[in-house]
């Protein structure tokens, strides 16, 4: 975040979420993936509410990334998405991407690059769910869908001062999910555990 804006200071913006494999495009398992991002259960209503500003019901906002913080999010996986390596599965095999992620890496980067130095998103605040889950909405063309990859970024929601105005807008601040980790996703119709390391390469 550039170091001349001030964070408002809120619970929620302590909380890390990671992308998930179902929730970004370009993933490793099947299906079209989800356009909800999950934000916390039924002990997070509160802060949630509060940090939006909002009661419990749908809610449309304008988040905010910032074009430098996307950048360098990009420039520490670069050497991934130009020679990207497999990934262990728990069954012994490797799975790794489909998508050619050089190319893509080339027009999100020319995408990115060519934007202001804010990009806007619409999202929409939903209901908390029948099990007191809460998850954010986002759209078509979303930069959180469209150009990472799964478990390679953690965000964090800040509200700063972006405008000259006393209104206090929603950034997502996006970071390396640098730690190896392991997660379960969906290959041919069954669930599988996945290792993701995107810093050290598997073995074949």
């Amino acid at each position: 975040m550039d170091a001349n804006l001030k964070a408002f200071d809120h619970p929620f913006s302590n909380k890390e979420i990671a992308l998930v494999d179902s929730f970004v495009l370009t993933k490793l398992g099947e299906g079209h993936g989800e356009s909800t991002l999950y934000l916390g259960g039924k002990g997070a209503h509160e802060d949630i509410a509060s940090f939006f500003d909002a009661p419990f019901k749908d809610k449309m906002f304008q988040v905010y990334f910032s074009k430098a913080n996307l950048l360098k999010i990009f420039n520490f996986y670069q050497p991934f998405y130009k020679n990207p390596h497999s990934f262990y599965m728990s069954d012994g095999r490797l799975i790794e991407f489909q998508n050619d992620l050089s190319k893509h890496y080339d027009e999100c980067f020319k995408k990115i690059n060519a934007s202001d130095e804010y990009v806007s998103n619409e999202v929409e605040l939903l209901n908390p769910d029948s099990q007191d889950r809460q998850y954010l909405r986002v759209f078509a063309g979303s930069i959180l869908r469209e150009i990472f990859l799964p478990y390679s970024v953690k965000i964090c929601f800040k509200k700063i001062h972006l405008h000259n105005n006393h209104h206090l807008d929603i950034l997502i601040e996006c970071s390396p999910y640098i730690a190896a980790k392991k997660h379960n996703i969906k290959v041919g119709g069954k669930s599988v555990n996945v290792e993701f390391n995107y810093l050290n390469p598997s073995k074949d």
